[in-house]
């Protein structure tokens, strides 16, 4: 049986509450804007010369030129504020959880597109677990100094089957929003629960983590500046270590993926291409790819980077994917969720997709038009957890 799911976390953000602020302060215009018309720059370039010469599932030319060119234009006046012009009247952004929205689940805009091996079949249905998985949490000492908590909670979902076997199991981890917050608005095990029971997708631990109440509250699942906290090590290096631990895992970068929506898109995108002898996978519903972005969904993203361009250009996904060797770039999977035509979201997503194919990097990618809010989580993750299992196959994760 599943642990009954209380309401969500009281540190959780509040998923009526869109676009919420969390004390900061808009940024002025600050050196960072030459960097972030550069890389948006050169994503342009990217659908002029990398991919396919006509549009694809992956590849939306009428939102590259128009959503990637604004951005570009508005981050040429500062990309701290850049972005609010091409964001006005977007949902609610990643401070607090989008609140769930009454539009109808649209189907994908085709099939996804990747350079990953087609037909690389489901080696993981030659041991498949049915019934419901089980729910068991632990707590971690907190990644920072001050803040008004000491310990960081971890949930873990455990397929069907876990306790009886002597499986060993990939695992994909979830950052910064609570079990509860995913469970409450889309039925996480249940869904996980009727996916593998299914053989749709392998019998995985799935490791969920938020960690609230440090001292920059907005953590961007960065390593702080100026010392405080160190949530970036503590996600790609303590959780990870302390799950191998506590588990029966495949204690490979091959057999963990990294997932996340809103903010936590970026938080997966940044964790995988920036730790990519860890997660060789990163799903980002719905994120954004240039750290320390301000925009009014990102108002104070900047904070965990104290405003400085270097630190924010260490850690942006659009600069680290091509800083892959050969190897990690052959392992390494982006399986990237957006609405191409949403106001911030969907510039965002267009120039990571030109940005890694560019540099070599398989992507999935899958359009939806959805608006940021949890049924495009609902509705995109099974496809998306199933491009990854489709990975893992190719890597040899299942034997």
């Amino acid at each position: 049986m599943h642990a009954p799911v209380p309401p969500p976390d009281a540190d959780s953000p509040d998923p009526a509450a869109p676009g919420r602020g969390r004390g900061g302060r808009r940024r002025g215009l600050r050196p960072l804007a030459a960097l972030g018309a550069l890389l948006l720059a050169a994503a342009i370039g990217g659908l002029a010369v990398a991919g396919p010469t006509s549009p694809s599932a992956d590849q939306h030319p009428a939102a590259a030129a128009g959503g990637i060119v604004a951005a570009s234009a508005a981050a040429g006046s500062g990309s701290r504020a850049g972005t609010a012009a091409a964001t006005t009247g977007a949902a609610s952004g990643p401070a607090g959880a989008p609140a769930p929205s009454s539009a109808p689940a649209a189907p994908p805009a085709g099939p996804a597109s990747a350079t990953t091996a087609a037909g690389a079949g489901a080696p993981w249905t030659a041991w498949t677990p049915t019934g419901r998985g089980s729910v068991t949490t632990f707590s971690l000492p907190a990644p920072w100094t001050g803040g008004t908590v000491r310990r960081v909670q971890v949930v873990a979902y455990l397929p069907a089957g876990y306790a009886t076997s002597t499986q060993s199991y990939p695992v994909v981890y979830e950052a910064p929003f609570s079990f509860n917050l995913f469970n409450t608005w889309i039925g996480i095990a249940a869904k996980l629960d009727a996916e593998i029971s299914s053989g749709a997708l392998p019998a995985s631990i799935y490791v969920f983590v938020q960690p609230a109440h440090s001292p920059i509250h907005d953590t961007e699942c960065a390593d702080s500046v100026d010392g405080r906290q160190w949530v970036d090590t503590f996600l790609s290096t303590t959780l990870v270590q302390a799950v191998d631990q506590r588990f029966r895992t495949i204690p490979t970068a091959a057999a963990r993926a990294v997932m996340g929506f809103s903010q936590g898109g970026f938080c997966a995108a940044m964790l995988a291409l920036q730790h990519p002898d860890v997660f060789a996978t990163a799903i980002s519903i719905s994120g954004y790819y240039q750290a320390g972005i301000v925009s009014s969904q990102t108002p104070v993203a900047w904070m965990p980077f104290g405003g400085r361009a270097s630190a924010e250009a260490a850690v942006s996904p659009l600069g680290l994917v091509a800083r892959l060797t050969p190897a990690q770039r052959h392992a390494a999977l982006l399986i990237l969720e957006a609405d191409p035509a949403q106001p911030f979201y969907g510039p965002q997503y267009t120039a990571m997709l030109a940005t890694a194919r560019r540099a070599g990097v398989a992507v999935v990618a899958v359009p939806m038009q959805l608006p940021h809010s949890w049924p495009v989580v609902a509705a995109s993750l099974p496809r998306m957890l199933a491009a990854l299992a489709q990975h893992q196959a190719r890597l040899g994760v299942f034997g």
